[in-house]
């Protein structure tokens, strides 16, 4: 596996040197633009899961990699795992640099004339808890999106991934924003949850509840992902 997950890694390196001067921009303009470390913080979080997906499924339409890397002395378990822990170790990595971003931010630029409302929230978003949870719920959300496509890039290609996938996933969010609340209790439940939230005692407890669910749905995928492609005609 540690042979796959390097030469996939070799792939996208010099392409991940240059995003990150692309997500540090995207992050100060989100920031100014929304006047909140915290929308930087997730955007940078959520960038990388979609953008490794779609970097490596080109490579792989791209002149009949995907065949070649077939001949190598590779297995299709290895394969899938290398791509998954490519995914997973990056994303990771990103959201750590988002969280470390957003205390140098909510740090330095309130010395800056950026006017009494601003400076006052970068003060009120420096919680290095706060940052964490919010780059760790964006990332899960990003992460948990990314299982559902990965296995059919892999099965079907990135062709046919992109016509299907997003729609079955907008139907089933719509069916799930018409079922949930006439679900009875929901409501409170939401309520109650919003209020958990509320204590900053809870916030790293909810960090890593998020953290283990979005580990499990990405483990079950990459389950999933293996089976699919063992059966694949290259």
């Amino acid at each position: 596996m540690k042979a796959a997950f390097l030469s996939e890694f070799a792939s996208v390196r010099s392409t991940l040197a240059q995003m990150a001067l692309i997500y540090l921009a995207c992050g100060i303009f989100i920031c100014v633009g929304m006047k909140s470390a915290f929308g930087m913080v997730g955007a940078i979080s959520a960038m990388t899961p979609f953008f490794l997906t779609f970097t490596f499924a080109g490579y792989d339409a791209m002149n009949g990699w995907e065949r070649y890397r077939a001949t190598l002395p590779l297995s299709r378990r290895d394969i899938v795992l290398g791509r998954y822990a490519n995914v997973l170790a990056c994303s990771v990595v990103a959201a750590a640099a988002s969280v470390v971003i957003g205390l140098a931010v909510t740090a330095l630029v309130p010395a800056l004339p950026i006017g009494e409302e601003f400076s006052a929230r970068l003060a009120e978003e420096s919680d290095p808890a706060l940052l964490t949870f919010v780059a760790v719920a964006a990332l899960g959300i990003m992460l948990v999106v990314t299982s559902f496509l990965l296995p059919v890039v892999l099965r079907f290609g990135l062709n046919k991934a992109i016509r299907f996938v997003p729609l079955g996933m907008f139907v089933v969010i719509m069916l799930g924003g018409l079922a949930l609340p006439n679900i009875a209790g929901m409501s409170e439940v939401f309520a109650q949850l919003d209020a958990w939230l509320s204590n900053p005692a809870n916030i790293p407890l909810a960090t890593a509840a998020i953290a283990g669910i979005t580990l499990i749905v990405f483990a079950a995928s990459c389950l999933i992902a293996m089976r699919l492609y063992r059966e694949k005609d290259l």
